[in-house]
């Protein structure tokens, strides 16, 4: 796959861009496009610098893929597994069902993987909790899981559909809440 996979996944991570680094909810100081790495409270970057340490995030985070994955798969795929990647970093394959599933062609599964890395950690309740924005980002993750590929069963189908339709609407509900602000 090609690794030019972290443009695409600049779409993902365009709306938290940072210049000024920022506790990300869960205590870990991030910069950038989601950079940790010897991050600190006060941190600025340029957008160049932004960049280049998101290249290297990048990199560093598809080995997993290329370690873990046996199977052909799309570059839909590829660009999808990246933005899972990045978030929960280059291991974050192994052992998991969601590998179990790409390894045995099961792709309508392995898309469902996608919904259940939504949680963040809630420093009130010292819970892993659902994160709206992880849920969306795990919902528009499985449709481009599942892109392009021959989708003619209706469980695909449905899972595309009812995919689409829970996405609308919690973008819809995240957009009203911004608003209020």
């Amino acid at each position: 796959m090609d690794k030019e996979a972290g443009k695409r996944l600049m779409h993902f991570n365009s709306q938290t861009q940072h210049f000024q680094s920022y506790d990300d909810g869960t205590g870990v100081w991030t910069v950038g496009y989601g950079h940790i790495k010897d991050v600190f409270k006060g941190m600025s970057i340029t957008k160049n610098q932004a960049e280049l340490f998101f290249k290297e995030d990048v990199e560093r985070h598809i080995q997993g893929i290329y370690n873990y994955i046996k199977v052909p798969i799309t570059q839909n795929q590829f660009d999808a597994l990246t933005s899972l990647a990045f978030n929960l970093g280059p291991d974050f394959l192994k052992g998991k069902k969601l590998l179990a599933n790409i390894n045995a062609g099961r792709d309508v599964q392995a898309a469902k993987e996608f919904h259940d890395a939504n949680k963040m950690y809630n420093k009130k309740s010292g819970k892993l909790e659902p994160s709206d924005g992880l849920t969306i980002r795990r919902y528009e993750e499985s449709l481009l899981f599942l892109k392009g590929l021959d989708c003619e069963d209706d469980e695909c189908k449905q899972f595309v559909s009812e995919t689409q339709k829970m996405l609308k609407q919690l973008q819809f509900k995240v957009d009203n809440r911004i608003k209020k602000q």
